[in-house]
């Protein structure tokens, strides 16, 4: 029988989590000076003082690093704001962590693979916006599938104005877009669970 020590698992866990926070750190701090597709590995592990083989051991590229990184800042930034239990505060959570790393966040925009980025956010304001809407949806008798397809049009809508704000150089106020969304979602998301409500009627076309 084998027992597994908890402890030393946890341990190397974190071990793991270190090393790789400062190997996105080091690239963080490459990004300040030149786009993602000219930083090397070499820069990445001579900044923090490793060696390639640790990078490669935790990383497959240096966009795998970013993508590790940036969720990792944007899920520690969700955490803080957990005991609101709101979605807007974790969407303003979102801006504001982009906006501490501006310099960083429109580097990689410019340069990685568009389809990554917004992979990444659909998962991340999904996790935002499934709890209110699943609350919401008790009131009234929404299919599975119409929840989803609700749940798309709104994360499709604010993931797509994140990716706008980057690229018009994160101009206008966080704090401005999501009132902005909250105006929205406010008063429309109750009338429209109550519109695909399985009690509805059935349009003719």
């Amino acid at each position: 029988m084998f027992i597994v020590n908890d402890t030393e698992d946890s341990r190397e866990e974190e071990l793991a989590n270190l090393t790789k926070k400062a190997l996105v750190k080091s690239l963080k701090k490459c990004l300040e000076e030149k786009p993602i597709d000219r930083v090397t590995i070499n820069d990445i592990v001579d900044d923090c003082g490793l060696n390639r083989m640790t990078f490669y051991y935790h990383f497959s590229s240096i966009y795998d690093c970013f993508i590790w990184g940036a969720t990792e800042e944007v899920k520690e930034a969700l955490e803080q704001c957990r005991s609101h239990s709101t979605w807007d505060e974790g969407l303003l959570a979102i801006f504001r962590k982009a906006e501490e790393n501006k310099t960083y966040v429109i580097n990689v925009y410019r340069s990685i693979n568009r389809e990554d980025l917004e992979r990444h956010l659909y998962v991340l304001v999904a996790d935002l916006l499934l709890p209110m809407l699943k609350a919401e949806s008790r009131k009234y008798r929404v299919s599975d599938k119409d929840l989803e397809f609700i749940l798309d049009f709104y994360r499709f809508s604010i993931v797509g104005t994140i990716l706008k704000w980057i690229s018009s150089n994160m101009e206008e106020k966080p704090e401005d877009i999501v009132q902005q969304f909250r105006l929205m979602l406010q008063d429309t998301v109750g009338k429209i669970l109550q519109r695909f409500s399985e009690d509805r009627p059935r349009l003719n076309m």
